[in-house]
């Protein structure tokens, strides 16, 4: 496969990446997941700790609702890590070569770094770090 050919691919998933990405918000901006019975994280369910994705889908509801006080309640780590990630993946869909592999390597360790620090702080049975907690 020649490097256009992957670029032209690499764009057409992009393009329906974000029509789904664009109804999955539309869907979660007319569905309160704290209210309207979201499936409960099962972590959570059989250990009583939270992952670092425990809140994420009502943290998503509040920024789109302009709450950003709120989304950072319920899940801060992906209320932060999203502006730089939304701006990262529009970048590289515009960008006129592939983003190189060791890029995607770096970036994909540095996320599950930060997860990884997150979903302990936010087990720890501190006063402190009961805030990260959604």
């Amino acid at each position: 496969m020649t490097p256009k050919n992957a670029i032209s691919r690499l764009r057409i998933g992009g393009v329906v990446a974000i029509v789904l990405t664009a109804l999955l918000l539309v869907l979660l901006y007319n569905i309160n997941p704290g209210r309207d019975g979201f499936i409960p994280c099962v972590l959570h369910q059989t250990t009583g700790l939270y992952c670092a994705g425990c809140g994420t889908a009502r943290a998503l509801h509040a920024l789109l609702h302009g709450d950003i006080a709120g989304a950072l309640g319920f899940n801060a780590l992906t209320t932060l890590l999203l502006p730089p990630l939304v701006a990262g993946l529009i970048a590289s869909f515009f960008a006129r070569k592939l983003p190189r592999e060791r890029t995607i390597v770096i970036a994909g360790g540095i996320l599950l770094a930060l997860s990884l620090v997150f979903t302990v702080l936010r087990n720890i049975p501190a006063p402190i770090f009961e805030i990260l907690r959604p």
